[in-house]
């Protein structure tokens, strides 16, 4: 199923070969032109709103993300202060893992705890001594506290360094939320600078959402014709007339594999909306006496009973169609038709059309070559210039063109793996399971 992009693409460039073909006037192709060039940059600012909608809620995530992150970094902080206070105040003396930094130092700050206790105690038991033993010397007194000061003395480097590390942390923690509030900062002011690119551009839609029309194609009616008066301007409006009622019909075929009929239809139906349409399938009993009545010999073919006569943009198209049997059948250069039901059947027949010194018909023998060496002696393969007469004759107007068994043909600078795909549609050999480039080169 195609996109609504791909469509326009399609329809634009059927437009195009139109116009090449003296189908559509210079002003007819130029104003067709406009309106798909203008849906096509709708639907590109309708993806660009929504891609830059996509990027804010990415952004806003990741910042929510960075927020969380460094709520939790915090919390882990306090928490392992407090359970490094807990630690030395309840268990001074029990004995922990020496194998990380923090523990070791909750270890030096249980053991402050026991110097500061043991300087009470020998002072203490210093005094006592004295009052109840004079025989206890000086230098013995002397001695005790001397040992008190050696055990501060090797507390402290222990305890600058604690400092130090919950320094560190703390540190590293401010740096941490410096570099989060920039990131934020950056994002706010580069989110601000797009949203008013972006409010810009909803004012020139909404601005141009009040004009009513800007061409023929922007006002649909169903069944109706509708006709734009004053084409961009403040005062433009559309108006409706009735249709004359049309039946088409488009006689296809299910074993065509490039024979899709919604781009064709959907540009016969702009022109011509009131219509009625009736598929027919080519091996049908109906299908067979269409196609011999109106000497079809391509297909899709698209058949429209006299009434386009009455139709009001006929005049306009009328040298798309050729008149047959009270009808009208519209042209093969116009019908992109793919498939000759009339021709003998060759099968492991490759045939390529092309245009000498072009560009692109240089590009297609480039990106075929891969696929002649791997299904080498099991393509019967001929090449035939623009000017020959069998693409005279096959009315092949586009190159290069590929055709396949006598029967399908299609068109374009193709990868080795699409033309492989496409050749065993209609010939099933063994190599068709080969996987080929899927890249053009």
């Amino acid at each position: 199923m195609l996109s609504e992009k791909e469509k326009l693409e399609e329809e634009l460039k059927l437009l195009k070969e139109s116009f090449e073909l003296d189908v559509l006037t210079k002003e007819e192709f130029e104003t067709a032109k406009s309106r798909i060039e203008s849906k096509l940059k709708e639907l590109a600012a309708s993806e660009q709103k929504e891609e830059a909608k996509s990027e804010l809620k990415q952004e806003e995530l990741k910042d929510t993300a960075v927020e969380d992150t460094t709520v939790k970094e915090k919390e882990n902080i306090i928490k392992s202060d407090k359970e490094s206070h807990t630690i030395s105040e309840e268990e001074p003396d029990t004995e922990r893992d020496e194998g990380s930094w923090e523990d070791y130092i909750d270890r030096l700050e249980g053991y402050e705890e026991n110097i500061k206790k043991d300087e009470k105690t020998v002072i203490k038991e210093t005094v006592i001594e004295e009052d109840e033993t004079d025989d206890e010397t000086d230098d013995e007194t002397t001695e005790r506290i001397k040992s008190v000061e050696e055990i501060k003395n090797e507390k402290k480097p222990f305890k600058a360094f604690e400092k130090s590390e919950k320094n560190s942390k703390k540190i590293f923690a401010y740096i941490a939320i410096l570099l989060i509030i920039g990131i934020g900062l950056f994002y706010f002011l580069s989110f601000k600078g797009s949203g008013g690119n972006s409010t810009q551009n909803e004012k020139n839609a909404e601005q141009l959402s009040l004009i009513a029309c800007k061409s023929n194609e922007n006002c649909y009616k169903e069944n109706k014709v509708g006709i734009c008066k004053n084409p961009g301007k403040q005062d433009a409006k559309c108006e409706y007339i009735d249709d004359a009622r049309t039946k088409l019909i488009i006689l296809n075929s299910g074993k065509c594999f490039n024979c899709d009929t919604e781009r064709v239809l959907s540009i016969i139906k702009g022109f011509f909306p009131n219509m009625e349409v009736e598929y027919i399938s080519y091996e049908s009993e109906d299908g067979k006496n269409v196609a011999e009545k109106f000497g079809i010999k391509t297909i899709p073919a698209y058949i429209i009973n006299s009434s386009l006569k009455e139709a009001y943009n006929f005049n306009k198209f009328s040298n798309a169609f050729v008149e047959k049997e009270n009808s009208f059948v519209v042209k093969n250069k116009v019908s992109n038709a793919n498939y000759y039901i009339a021709a003998e059947e060759m099968p492991k027949k490759l045939d390529l059309f092309l245009e000498d010194g072009k560009t692109a018909s240089m590009r297609a023998e480039q990106n075929l070559k891969e696929f002649l060496d791997a299904f080498d002696g099991k393509v019967n393969f001929e090449k035939h210039n623009a000017d020959s007469e069998i693409a005279k004759k096959l009315e092949i107007n586009t190159f290069p063109t590929f055709l396949i068994n006598n029967k399908i043909k299609f068109s374009g600078v193709q990868p080795a793996n699409v033309i492989k795909k496409n050749f065993c549609e209609l010939n099933k050999i063994e190599n068709c399971n080969i996987e080929l480039s899927k890249s053009l080169v």
